[in-house]
């Protein structure tokens, strides 16, 4: 395969010959090297992504914590409203029966 340098301007370029053992060797490296490369290199990149021990997962760890707590925080003040609310319920009820009663 002939393969034509040109220099910067345009006299007569250099010709390069290259063999078919060269062109194998170049389509191995294309085919095979490269892609084992570029899989190393993101395989490195995701493994960063994943490291668990970077302060921004120990900030969301804590985050996740204090979210537990206002959860659970929630859920007790609902049940003790809705049993406060039953008892004013039960309470209005009385009343209205005395009011109909009075009447």
């Amino acid at each position: 395969m002939n393969i034509i340098l040109i220099p910067e301007g345009f006299r007569k370029g250099q010709i390069a010959s290259l063999s078919h053992r060269q062109i194998g060797v170049m389509a191995v490296a294309g085919l095979v090297v490269l892609p084992l490369v570029i899989g190393a290199v993101l395989y490195r990149i995701q493994d960063r992504l994943r490291d668990d021990t970077s302060p921004a997962a120990a900030v969301v760890a804590v985050y996740q914590q204090e979210l537990a707590g206002h959860r659970a925080a929630i859920a007790a003040t609902r049940a003790r409203t809705e049993t406060h609310i039953n008892a004013l319920a039960q309470r209005l009820g009385q009343l209205q029966a005395q009011m109909w009663r009075l009447n």
